[in-house]
């Protein structure tokens, strides 16, 4: 489930696609404009579709084969295609077979491919780009000002990152210090906010549990030097979910089944939570 304003997107288990709300600009991707809709209605046929994400008055989807689909409000480039002209269907976007990640705000996006790199487009007014310049852009741009990057919120017209390294990044409007760099000041390039940093807990002694290889493929094993009597291990996303959990002595895990990207592991013992960052390749 994806909401942004006036409409809301939907996938179902079975890879469909569902839309509801309004239509001012086609954001509901069945082909018409000024049409709302009340009750959740599919777009078109398709069976592959894999996360999704709506904008303001657009909407932006990856399919299972790696490629991105936008529609709707294409004012100031928010769909990609390298023009500024509204789509009332889903329209692939560029070539390319390897995003793994999209996320929208009012009238940008930020997108990962699966080789490491993020992606930024869209409306740039209040710099929230972060490319150094105010000018919009409508193709998915390189972020190459700064990399590493393991969260990525969007707020109105600003940017909030985590990179790997726990240090926290932002940019963008800044008007009410949602910036929370102590100014109002708007800035179009990302800066980073001196605070404690926000990275995960490492083990609580290394020495009685450790966790190889990491990153890992297909099996992790945690080194139990103490002995001590592992009673639950659970792999969280970054988001908090729960997406593999164990309940057994066992001093290994298979995780074949996980995406690739950074996951937080607890390994409880003896009535402690000994925690670290996991990496999936």
């Amino acid at each position: 489930m994806s909401t942004k304003l006036t409409h809301s997107l939907a996938l179902k288990t079975n890879g469909t696609l569902w839309a509801w709300g309004s239509n001012d600009f086609g954001e509901l991707g069945n082909g018409q404009t000024s049409t709302p809709r009340y009750i959740p209605t599919q777009i078109g046929t398709n069976t592959d579709w894999l996360s999704i994400s709506a904008g303001g008055n657009f909407s932006a989807a990856l399919r299972t084969d790696g490629t991105l689909w936008t529609w709707g409000d294409n004012s100031y480039g928010a769909l990609g295609d390298g023009t500024k002209i509204n789509k009332i269907v889903p329209t692939k976007i560029g070539i390319d077979t390897n995003w793994q990640f999209i996320s929208s705000s009012l009238d940008t996006n930020i997108g990962r491919k699966s080789d490491g790199t993020d992606w930024i487009w869209g409306y740039n007014y209040s710099g929230q780009l972060g490319d150094g310049t105010n000018i919009d852009k409508n193709v998915p741009t390189k972020i190459v000002n700064i990399i590493d990057l393991q969260t990525i919120s969007q707020g109105w017209e600003h940017n909030t990152v985590i990179k790997t390294d726990g240090t926290l990044w932002v940019w963008g409007w800044n008007a009410y210090g949602q910036l929370g760099n102590g100014t109002t000041a708007n800035t179009n390039s990302p800066i980073n906010i001196n605070c404690a940093n926000l990275g995960i807990e490492k083990l609580e002694d290394d020495n009685i549990f450790s966790i190889y290889p990491n990153p890992a493929k297909d099996i992790i094993h945690f080194k139990n030097n103490n002995n001590k009597f592992i009673n639950k291990v659970i792999i969280t996303n970054l988001n908090g979910k729960i997406v593999l959990k164990q309940n057994n002595n066992s001093t290994e895990l298979n995780v074949q089944l996980l995406k690739q990207g950074i996951y937080l592991i607890q390994i409880m013992s003896e009535g402690k939570t000994f925690k670290n960052k996991f990496i999936k390749n």
